[in-house]
């Protein structure tokens, strides 16, 4: 989902998030329709590739406490003429999908 954010608005947007995350996970043990509404009350808003299917499984996941990960993609956001842009560091992305996505493994000779 892509939402867009003021660049003074950015520090207090990722505290709301981490605290929002917190109610999202207690509201999800609580009520196990919760995450089938929220879809489908954000569905006109939004554009994902994430059917319902998927966001249960990693609502589930998350009830469960298995461990998610959060980071930012890293760049700078800066003013533009016309719209607030964020500008990716493409070899600091390429190392974070790297880290994240891949394990090292050990040289077997």
């Amino acid at each position: 989902m892509f939402i867009r954010v003021p660049l003074q608005e950015w520090n207090v947007s990722r505290y709301l998030s981490k605290h929002l995350k917190k109610l999202r996970r207690k509201k999800i043990a609580e009520d196990s329709g919760y995450t089938v509404k929220m879809y489908s009350d954000l569905e006109p808003y939004m554009v994902t590739n994430i059917s319902k299917d998927q966001l249960l499984k990693i609502t589930q996941s998350m009830t469960e406490g298995k461990e998610d990960t959060d980071w930012t993609v890293p760049g700078e956001a800066v003013e533009g003429e016309d719209h607030d842009e964020y500008h990716v560091d493409d070899n600091a992305l390429y190392e974070k999908m790297i880290e994240t996505f891949y394990k090292k493994v050990s040289d077997p000779n």
